[in-house]
């Protein structure tokens, strides 16, 4: 099994660990298309593109993008700019949370898999439609450099 499989398959594991009370969103690619249920407070792994670097010693560097994507319910009232400012300070924590993890290799325990981890974006929050339901939306996205042999 290549590298990047192993990474892929570790990330959900260390999600749920830092997460247990979130839920995995089954289908992250499109947010909206997703039952509110996942929704209210939960997570997704987005597998992106990825770049390739030869090493001298038969081997290479995927730099794979993987993204994680975080949803939290809202509420449209009118008068509670708190309310949406205490959505946006959690979802700003979960990315932060995720970050603290990834750049902790041990933590991931494929540490001899990956040479380096870099965050590459946070977005801006985003609402999210789903249902009948409103949802805020903030997606951490990281650069796995991961080695893999020829």
């Amino acid at each position: 099994m290549s590298n990047i499989v192993d990474v892929v398959e570790r990330i959900p594991v260390v999600m749920q660990t830092l997460f247990p009370n979130k839920t995995r969103i089954p289908y992250p690619y499109f947010l909206e298309r997703n039952n509110a249920r996942f929704m209210n407070d939960g997570w997704g792994v987005i597998i992106g593109s990825a770049n390739f670097e030869q090493l001298e010693t038969c081997g290479f560097v995927v730099n794979r993008q993987i993204s994680i994507a975080f949803t939290r319910s809202m509420f449209r009232l009118e008068s509670k700019t708190q309310e949406l400012d205490d959505i946006i300070e959690g979802l700003l924590e979960d990315v932060y949370t995720v970050q603290k993890s990834f750049y902790n290799q041990n933590q991931l325990d494929i540490s001899d898999k990956i040479a380096r981890v870099d965050i590459v974006d946070v977005s801006a929050p985003t609402e999210v439609n789903s249902e009948k339901e409103s949802f805020l939306s903030m997606t951490a996205s990281f650069n796995f450099w991961i080695f893999e042999q020829l």
